[in-house]
């Protein structure tokens, strides 16, 4: 098999692996923002509401509410308010974002990490260590880096969802691509993911060589 057809091989494999995963992993992402939402939306309207109250008046001091206002929801209920407001496809909120962030992130992750271990590794010879953490932290960073503009969009279209669900502000946000907005945050996620991607590929592939899973692989690819 040419370079070629391996990197399309590993673009491919990866890309439908990551479309599918996004079946799953949508409704979770979204009631973990519904949490947050909720949280700032009550947070704001108890600050509206501060200072309200006149000297000598029998209403409920602000302050009585918070607590019962600012109680963090768990996911189950946050997912059964998004049903309940706008139906069990509510939680597919943001889909498509979500599919394309994940599609190509997924794509762009595996392909950089067999390239560039590949790349890294002498014609017969074995992959060092240093070698799958730099392409395990290299594959986090650029593909976080390429897709980061795709989940900023993702956010905030699932954000106008929730929002109107939840009694807030109608309508979409005006998306303004503005690279300096678009990759707001972006060198956190960055940093994060390549430690993270570089210590993962690094334990899976020293443990596939202690268990000896590697070594059986090379030896049925010689044969």
């Amino acid at each position: 098999m040419s370079p070629v057809e391996r990197t399309f091989v590993y673009g491919l494999s990866g890309m439908t692996a990551g479309a599918a995963t996004t079946f799953i992993a949508c409704p979770f992402e979204l009631t973990k923002l519904s949490t947050q939402i909720e949280q700032l939306m009550a947070q704001s309207r108890l600050a509206a509401t501060t200072g309200t109250a006149s000297p000598g008046s029998t209403s409920p001091v602000p302050g009585s509410i918070t607590t019962e206002m600012l109680k963090p929801k768990g996911s189950i209920q946050s997912a059964r308010d998004i049903v309940r407001a706008r139906g069990f496809m509510g939680l597919y909120s943001g889909f498509r974002y979500h599919l394309a962030r994940d599609a190509i992130g997924t794509g762009l992750y595996f392909t950089v990490y067999e390239t560039v271990k590949g790349a890294l590794t002498k014609a017969g010879g074995e992959a060092t260590t240093l070698t799958y953490a730099v392409s395990g932290g290299l594959c986090g960073a650029l593909s976080w880096c390429l897709v980061f503009p795709v989940d900023t969009i993702k956010s905030v279209r699932q954000r106008d969802a929730l929002r109107e669900a939840f009694g807030g502000e109608v309508g979409k946000t005006p998306l303004k691509f503005n690279l300096r907005r678009m990759y707001r945050g972006v060198s956190a996620s960055m940093f994060r993911s390549c430690i993270v991607t570089a210590i993962n590929f690094t334990v899976y592939e020293e443990l596939k060589k202690m268990i000896g899973v590697g070594a059986s692989e090379e030896e049925d690819e010689s044969v």
